[in-house]
């Protein structure tokens, strides 16, 4: 059964990778989360995104590839200076690598880590999340309330949401009447222009005159 998310609201076109990210380390998430949640208030917890940390090898995925081992390659390999074409190169001794150990760390999670930051939200839902707590209790205890400053009052022009709708058609309106205001007296005007010219080709018609133009 498919399933389709809208995230036409997300903010950024990562939120389906961190998803899928934090899908994959959701239970050492969960025990990272615990470990504060005892260390620390969780008021203080909740009021900042928390970074954790997670080992690279929880992080691995399999993959499939040819055997190296049966198989001829052609590479470029930019910055070589030692080898020619056709030469061919010995296989290390002992079949290990070549590489300088490196001592490990107390704990055995190793020196290389990914850290995670996750929001307030994220924080409380992987405090709560197997908890024998109502749903109402957990949606009720996983609300944040944040202040966000909004711009008060009304613009005159620009975004609609902004705008008064009710004072900006009768400011239009009003606008509109008073530009007209010019062409209607240039209209009374040419009208009376009219109506003189017209009284007198009917002068001249009666004299007998000539009304040609």
């Amino acid at each position: 059964m498919s399933t389709i998310i809208d995230r036409r609201s997300s903010g950024t076109r990562s939120t389906a990778n961190q998803d899928r990210l934090q899908r994959r380390v959701r239970a050492r998430l969960k025990v990272a989360v615990e470990k504060m949640a005892r260390s620390g208030s969780i008021e203080d917890l909740a009021n900042a995104d928390q970074p954790i940390s997670i080992p690279t090898r929880d992080l691995h995925e399999p993959s499939f590839r040819r055997d190296l081992s049966d198989a001829s390659w052609e590479r470029v390999l930019p910055g070589n200076k030692e080898y020619q074409r056709g030469d061919e190169i010995s296989k290390p001794e002992g079949g290990g690598g070549s590489g300088k150990s490196r001592e490990g760390s107390p704990d055995g999670l190793g020196d290389d880590e990914v850290a995670i930051v996750l929001s307030a939200d994220e924080f409380l839902d992987l405090l709560f999340d197997g908890l024998a707590l109502p749903n109402l209790r957990k949606t009720a205890q996983g609300d944040i309330q944040a202040d966000q400053w909004r711009r008060a009052g009304f613009i005159k022009d620009g975004s609609p949401s902004r705008m008064h709708v009710g004072r900006t058609m009768r400011a239009a309106r009003a606008r509109r009447l008073a530009l007209r205001a010019g062409k209607r007296r240039e209209l009374q005007g040419l009208l009376g222009a009219r109506g003189t010219l017209q009284e007198e080709i009917q002068d001249r018609v009666a004299r007998g005159q000539d009304v040609s133009v």
